[in-house]
């Protein structure tokens, strides 16, 4: 493992710009250490895209904050001259929004994309890089996703699915009522400041949630089973009492729906858009023509070459 350093003036494979410090992520696992001492508060991080190999298909990269500061913001951009116009463009706007990726430990990175994480801060820190020549999550979420898209026509009629995701969904809205309801006895102020914020303020309240989520089941956990027992049960009476659907419209309405999720599982396997777009022509092909007419389309391929 390669470690890089930044303290004071001296800088270990480091380029120093005007108004950040640059460090280039290399595909490897190496950890960066940074100083406070160091001359910005602003260090960059980059990363120069790769040329995309079937070798490399199932690659990841990521870098984590092993030894978080105690209060830092992050900034992102294609290059580092984006990076540095966010951080400057933060300083210079006159309302200021909270942004709820400060907190981020890990970051992911496209490894075929140019790309760039600022972080500012006045402490020290280190930063891990990991990478993965093969990543067995990857690979196995595009098999899953390709195994999920060819079982759509058996799955969409399945009575245990019907059940189980019925449940799920039961869950969920329950959980999204309760918010609802939650916040009808807000003071006035705060669901202004809410409203204000739309889509931002939920997220936050969601990026709280996962954030605390093991104290929460640890601290509550007889609770949470209590609810999701209830709301599980609740969910699996109405889904019985209704019945799997019949209907040929709107079993082909679930089976494109689960095809849906598969593509879109399939595409968050790899970051080669190349590939990606091949591989999802490839399946849609051999799905939607018929095994004969594609050997008739080959016999008549082989006519015409030879």
């Amino acid at each position: 493992m390669h470690i890089s350093c930044i303290q004071g003036g001296i800088f270990d494979g480091s380029e120093q710009l005007d108004g950040c410090d640059l460090l280039w992520i290399p595909a490897k696992d190496t950890v960066f250490v940074i100083s406070a001492t160091r001359s910005s508060k602003l260090t960059c991080f980059c990363h120069e895209a790769e040329v995309p190999t079937f070798a490399q298909c199932f690659a990841s990269l990521m870098v984590r904050l092993e030894s978080p500061p105690k209060s830092y913001k992050v900034y992102y951009g294609s290059n580092v001259t984006e990076t540095v116009q966010s951080y400057a463009s933060s300083h210079t706007t006159f309302l200021k929004l909270p942004s709820f990726n400060d907190q981020d430990t890990s970051f992911y990175i496209n490894f075929y994309r140019n790309s760039c994480i600022g972080i500012s801060t006045e402490y020290g820190y280190k930063l891990a890089v990991e990478y993965e020549s093969f990543s067995n999550l990857r690979f196995a979420a595009a098999f899953i996703g390709l195994v999920l898209f060819l079982l759509a026509p058996k799955l969409c009629s399945s009575v245990a699915l019907y059940y189980g995701s019925s449940v799920i969904v039961g869950v969920m809205a329950s959980l999204l009522i309760v918010i609802i309801i939650l916040s009808k006895f807000l003071p006035k102020k705060i669901a202004g400041v809410i409203f204000f914020l739309g889509s931002s303020a939920t997220f936050a309240a969601y990026r709280l949630l996962w954030e605390h989520l093991q104290t929460v089941l640890s601290a509550h956990v007889d609770y949470l089973a209590m609810y999701v027992g209830t709301a599980g049960t609740i969910s699996f009476a109405v889904a019985y009492y209704f019945g799997p659907p019949s209907n040929p419209r709107a079993l082909n309405l679930i089976q494109w729906l689960i095809q849906a999720i598969a593509l879109f599982i399939t595409f968050m396997s790899t970051d080669d858009t190349e590939l990606l777009a091949t591989s999802i022509v490839t399946i849609l092909t051999f799905y939607n023509i018929p095994y004969k007419q594609l050997f008739s389309y080959y016999r008549w391929i082989v006519t015409l070459w030879y």
